[in-house]
């Protein structure tokens, strides 16, 4: 997967500030615990991040949707990057 460049997320987004992710994983609870793992320690979060989750019509996938308040925008890339590795992770938005 391809990482949006910096300079295009710094255009559209004002930093700091909120970030929405969407995630669209396997619908398995290990899964979702560990997207939210791997957020949570890249972003040195005390807590895992609350999330939004929607299941698709067939219950196989689930959509997830986070909105993080970011310092800069290459902690998108850290997260994005960190996220492609995971398991179970389908598409990133």
């Amino acid at each position: 997967m391809k990482l949006p460049p910096i300079e295009l997320i710094e255009l559209v987004h004002k930093f700091p500030g909120p970030y929405t992710f969407k995630i669209i994983a396997a619908n398995d609870e290990a899964i979702i615990k560990n997207i939210l793992e791997v957020i949570q320690i890249k972003l040195n979060l005390v807590v895992a991040p609350a999330y939004l989750s929607r299941l698709s019509d067939s219950g196989k996938h689930v959509s997830l949707t986070l909105e993080l308040n970011l310092q800069k925008s290459q902690e998108v890339h850290v997260v994005y990057e960190a996220l492609c590795k995971t398991p179970g992770v389908l598409l990133l938005l």
